[in-house]
C-alpha cells in the first residue's frame, strides 16, 4: 500500500493520464482541501482523495513543550494590576513572525502595518525569526522601519530550533501568518495557535483551513498593510476576556483537528482501508 501525500499546491505530475499511477494500492492524500482543489484543476482524477493534515507536534508547543508562560493579558500579569493598557508605550502589542525572510512570505507587510500603528499612536514590539533567504530583502526591511522610527522596536533573531521557537512564541501575544503566496498549510501557523498566540493570517491556500475569522483567529487581505494594521488594531482595543478566548479557541482547534496524533489516526484508518482493498495478485507477488 502507498500512500502517495501531496504538501505543495502544484501537482507532483502533470495531468496526462498515462502519468498517473493506476495501481489499486496507490492512494493521493492531500495535505489541505486547497491542495485537493488545485490538483483537481490541474486535471487529476483526485475529487475524493483524503485529506491528511501535517500535524503539529503539540507537545512541543505551549505549556506541554514550554514552561514560559504568555504575556498579559493572554497570560497571568508579571506585575500587581492595574496594568497600563495594551498598545501603550509600557504595554505593547507583542507580534511575531516566523518564516524565510522572502518575499512572498510578506513579512514586510508587518514591517509596514507597525508604522500604520505607530501613526496611530498604538505601540508595537515585533520579533521577525527566520532566515535571510532573499538577499538584501531582510536588509530593505530594516531600512524601512529605521526611516519609520521603528529600529528600536524590532528584533531580528535569525532561524531558531524548534525548541527555540516554541519560547520564542511565548513572549508574544500574536503571531502574523503573512503569506500572500498560495501555500498547503502554513504549519508555523498552526505551531503559534498551539503556543497559545492569537493568530492573525491571510489565510491563503490551506492556511485558510486552520481558523475561523473571529472565533478562533483573524483574517486580513493579503499584501495589505493598512487591514494589517486595522486587525491588531482592534486586539489592543479588545477586553482581556475576548482576546484569550481567541487564543483559546485557536489552541483547542489545532489540538483537536491539526495535530500529530490526529493526522496520524487518518492515516491508519487509509492504510487500513487501502490494504483491505489491494489483495491483488500477479503470479506469486502480492499488491
Amino acid at each position: 500500500v502507498l500512500i502517495h501525500h501531496v504538501g505543495f499546491v502544484t501537482p507532483p505530475f502533470g495531468p496526462d493520464p498515462r502519468a498517473y499511477p493506476w495501481q489499486r494500492h496507490y492512494q493521493i492524500a492531500a495535505a489541505s482541501e486547497a491542495v485537493r482543489t488545485s490538483l483537481v484543476e490541474a486535471g487529476l482524477p483526485v475529487a475524493d482523495a483524503p485529506v491528511v493534515y501535517p500535524g503539529v507536534r503539540c507537545d512541543l508547543f505551549g505549556p506541554p513543550g514550554c514552561a514560559r508562560g504568555l504575556p498579559a493579558p493572554l497570560g497571568p500579569a508579571l506585575i500587581a494590576p492595574p496594568l497600563p493598557p495594551l498598545g501603550s508605550p509600557t504595554h505593547p502589542l507583542r507580534v511575531c513572525f516566523a518564516g524565510l525572510l522572502m518575499t512572498s512570505k510578506s513579512p514586510h507587510t508587518l514591517a509596514e502595518a507597525m508604522a500604520v500603528l505607530r501613526r496611530r499612536n498604538v505601540h508595537v514590539r515585533c520579533s521577525f525569526a527566520g532566515h535571510a533567504f532573499q538577499p538584501g530583502y531582510d536588509e530593505a526591511i530594516r531600512n524601512f522601519l529605521k526611516a519609520e522610527g521603528l529600529e528600536n522596536d524590532v528584533l531580528f533573531t535569525g532561524q531558531l530550533s524548534r525548541s527555540a521557537l516554541a519560547r520564542f512564541f511565548r513572549l508574544h501575544h500574536v503571531a502574523v501568518f503573512s503569506s500572500t503566496f498560495p501555500e498547503a498549510f502554513g504549519i508555523v501557523a498552526a505551531e503559534a495557535m498551539a503556543s497559545g498566540l492569537v493568530l492573525v493570517s491571510t489565510g491563503v491556500g490551506g492556511a485558510a483551513e486552520l481558523l475561523e475569522h473571529g472565533i478562533s483567529g483573524l483574517r486580513y487581505s493579503p499584501g495589505d498593510a493598512a487591514d494589517l494594521a486595522d486587525r491588531l488594531h482592534s486586539l489592543v482595543e479588545a477586553t482581556p476576556e475576548s482576546l484569550q478566548t481567541l487564543a483559546w479557541n485557536g489552541h483547542t482547534r489545532v489540538v483537536e483537528q491539526f495535530s500529530v496524533l490526529a493526522s496520524a489516526q487518518k492515516l491508519a484508518g487509509l492504510f487500513q482501508a487501502k490494504d483491505s482493498m489491494s489483495e491483488v495478485s500477479f503470479g506469486s507477488i502480492t499488491l
